[in-house]
């Protein structure tokens, strides 16, 4: 993946909104996926902590997908990462940190050679990053919503 938002080309972390409630199931399940060239935000590990940062998915990346929850509570079986659960309660699920994955939000309509150049730019140590920041910045001009 590529990542971006947040900081600007000097590394000053810019003014956010408040951070957003995880909407990961809903989009899951309206059919977005983090498949290559979707948008998804990118956050800490509180699944609602998600503010300006994003991510581009430069090649399917499923395991970034929510978990989707099987009816029934207690959930009378689930399996996750191979190992399975019975009669878990539903609340337990649904409040997972692990589960929750990340939001996909839009997707990239034309421009995935670009995505790709950024993708194969050179990386470091970057402002108060250690490592993968672009040794020369990389600086979005424009952006357009389309409805």
């Amino acid at each position: 993946m590529v990542q971006g938002g947040g900081y600007d080309p000097q590394y000053k972390e810019r003014k956010t909104r408040p951070a957003i409630q995880h909407e990961g199931r809903a989009a899951l399940a309206a059919g977005l996926k983090n498949q290559t060239g979707t948008v998804a935000m990118a956050r800490t590990g509180d699944p609602h902590s998600a503010t300006s940062q994003f991510f581009i998915n430069v090649v399917d990346n499923a395991f970034l997908d929510p978990t989707p929850i099987p009816d029934g509570d207690p959930v009378a079986k689930f399996e996750y990462q191979g190992r399975v659960y019975e009669n878990v309660a539903r609340s337990q699920l649904l409040n997972a940190t692990q589960l929750y994955g990340y939001t996909v939000f839009g997707k990239v309509t034309s421009g995935m050679d670009v995505v790709q150049k950024i993708r194969q730019t050179p990386t470091g140590a970057g402002g108060p990053f250690p490592s993968d920041v672009p040794k020369t910045a990389i600086v979005i001009q424009s952006i357009t919503l389309i409805p």
